[in-house]
């Protein structure tokens, strides 16, 4: 049977996973950046989820998770609470995590997964995403859907790796507004610690 590599994909979304299996992705990150299961599920209850897979074999590819910045405040800690305390008051959105397993890099697909979910945020009423990106690939994704790059944090949380926070308005018409232009918030529906360690998206443009 071919690789990962070399196989074509049938690719397919879900919004539900089990979660032993996600952690896979953990191991992607510097180990100060990676979360327990017990951890994982605490988050992942609160947050909007999406899983990119094969839908032949049934394999993970990637995954991506947020939360509104209201409810992401009470969980924040270290050096990226600072960049996002002012969007408290906004119907934004803080991306946590995008993530492509390294078996799969360097095929587009972590553009795919970030369109899809950027999708997903905007129908459920979210006009501004937020988030922090890891130096290169992660910066470059996000900037290539329109991302505005502010703050470096070196040693992001003792990893050895610069992140960047980011803003990304959503201008593709989609977010839900009501009269007067208020925008009326859908809630993500959860997988089944919001941003303990904001980790942007390692595997965006591979």
């Amino acid at each position: 049977m071919p690789d990962s590599s070399e196989r074509k994909l049938v690719l397919a979304f879900a919004r539900e996973w089990d979660l032993s299996q996600t952690m896979a992705f953990e191991t992607v990150y510097h180990e100060n950046l990676r979360l327990s299961l017990d951890v994982k599920r605490e988050l992942l209850a609160r947050c909007g989820c999406v899983w990119l897979y094969d839908a032949v074999t049934q394999e993970l590819i990637g995954e991506t998770y947020g939360l509104p910045v209201s409810e992401n405040l009470a969980f924040l800690d270290g050096p990226g609470a600072a960049d996002v305390y002012p969007f408290r008051g906004q119907p934004a959105l803080y991306v946590m995590s995008t993530t492509i397993l390294p078996a799969f890099q360097g095929r587009g697909l972590g553009k795919l997964l970030k369109a899809f979910f950027l999708g997903v945020v905007s129908q459920a009423g979210f006009p501004l995403v937020v988030g922090h990106a890891r130096e290169g690939r992660s910066v470059r994704l996000n900037t290539a859907f329109g991302a505005e790059i502010h703050a470096a944090h070196p040693d992001w949380f003792g990893s050895g790796e610069t992140y960047y926070f980011y803003t990304l308005r959503l201008t593709n018409g989609r977010e839900s507004q009501g009269r007067g232009g208020r925008h009326h918030q859908r809630r993500l529906r959860p997988a089944g610690r919001s941003l303990l360690r904001g980790r942007g998206d390692p595997g965006g443009m591979a």
